[in-house]
């Protein structure tokens, strides 16, 4: 998923909770200048049904 600096998102990352987390942290780093960064996020069963991903895990 690409983050332009007004907040747009080019791609996705499957929808849901943590989409929104990235992306509320890309726009923050975006307004910071801040270098790009790689996370990591897991999450499946249950966690992904209640999270509302459509990706399913990882």
């Amino acid at each position: 998923m690409i983050i332009k600096q007004n907040g747009a998102t080019v791609g996705t990352m499957g929808g849901g909770n943590i989409e929104s987390q990235v992306k509320q942290l890309g726009v923050e780093m975006l307004k910071k200048h801040q270098a790009a960064v790689i996370k990591s996020y897991q999450f499946s069963g249950n966690d992904a049904v209640a999270m509302d991903a459509i990706c399913g895990g990882r």
